[in-house]
């Protein structure tokens, strides 16, 4: 696949439409294309700079450095065809004189063609016509089939969406659509496959967070049941049971955190001393905290620090009172003499 990305980019279409679309081809068909960009490129189509940042890209996604791209000079094929005598391609050769006009009378009759006359110049004009027309319709098919290949197939995608959202199973017959669709409305499809995946992982997680938050531990066998998985390992069934154990964790670690936080916050405000810190008192808070005795000591240390720090400015205010009192009344003693 690499081999044929360095022969495109060697010899690019000349239509840059063409170059865009078939890169983009291309790149669907890398090792990990990007969704994101497929369906930016898809959506938006062509222009000059998309096509710089498209092709870019498959380089990126084909490990492809500018050294091994060695275009190759386009040949002008010189040998004469019909157009070069103003007849399309695939214009019958006929034979002169009246068998020329019986021959052309009979390919008109063949291809269905409607002529002005059975005058030769007018049959061949019309034969002309036919042809040009035809080719022209094989071009514009064949554009056709080129962008229908980057087009996503929004009624089958659609008809996915709803079948996930209302929980039915995706049919035989819808699985066969899908597999033949185009690479556009694949790669739709499969992230809103992997979406509606990802949300019912989340919600069968939830229910095992909510058992645990509960205070019960789900043995194996009902966490199986809650994935709806009968094969699930008893390795992966633990795995989901640490996870979720460890959230709960965190969630109360972060609750108690706050009640902490609280709690150290009113003590400061009512300017908690430590003659107030009584038996009676670190009783009730050890069961407003729900702290065992270890976390519990950790976090009287935090509060006689605060009690501390307001039992050395009670003391500095009754220090200072005391200062202010005994030179008033020195000043008054003073005076009197």
């Amino acid at each position: 696949m690499r081999n044929k990305v360095i022969k495109f980019l060697a010899s690019l279409p000349e239509a840059p439409e063409d170059q865009f679309n078939e890169a983009l081809l291309l790149y669907m068909k890398s090792p990990v294309p990007n969704p994101g960009l497929v369906r930016s490129y898809n959506q938006q189509g062509y222009s000059p700079q998309r096509l710089n940042e498209l092709v870019y890209d498959l380089k990126k996604a084909f490990d492809i450095s500018n050294s091994e791209i060695v275009v190759v000079p386009k040949v002008v094929d010189k040998k004469s065809t019909a157009s070069d005598s103003g007849l399309p391609e695939g214009f019958p050769e006929f034979s002169k004189g009246p068998v020329g006009n019986q021959e052309r009378k009979a390919y008109l009759a063949e291809h269905n063609i409607t002529s002005d006359s059975f005058k030769n110049v007018d049959m061949d004009a019309a034969i002309k016509a036919h042809l040009l027309k035809e080719a022209g319709n094989k071009v514009l098919t064949e554009a056709a089939k080129k962008m229908q290949v980057n087009v996503v197939d929004e009624d089958l995608v659609a008809e996915v969406k709803a079948l996930i959202e209302s929980k039915s199973p995706i049919t035989d017959e819808l699985a066969v659509k899908i597999n033949s669709s185009n690479e556009s409305t694949k790669i739709e499809i499969g992230l809103i496959i992997g979406s509606a995946a990802d949300k019912q992982r989340n919600e069968k997680f939830e229910k095992v967070v909510a058992l645990i938050t509960a205070g019960e531990v789900p043995p194996v066998s009902l966490i199986r049941e809650i994935y709806n998985d009968t094969e699930m390992s008893d390795e992966n069934a633990k795995a989901i049971l640490e996870e979720a154990t460890a959230l709960v964790n965190s969630s109360a670690n972060q609750d108690t955190d706050s009640k902490v936080d609280e709690i150290l916050k009113e003590l400061a405000s009512k300017q908690f001393k430590k003659e107030d810190l009584t038996d009676e008192f670190k009783k009730e808070l050890q069961e407003k905290t729900g702290f065992d005795d270890e976390k519990f000591s950790v976090f009287m240390k935090q509060i006689e620090s605060i009690t501390t720090v307001v039992d050395e400015v009670a003391d500095k205010v009754l220090k200072s009172k005391k200062q202010g009192t005994d030179t008033e009344t020195s000043k008054s003693e003073a005076e009197k003499k």
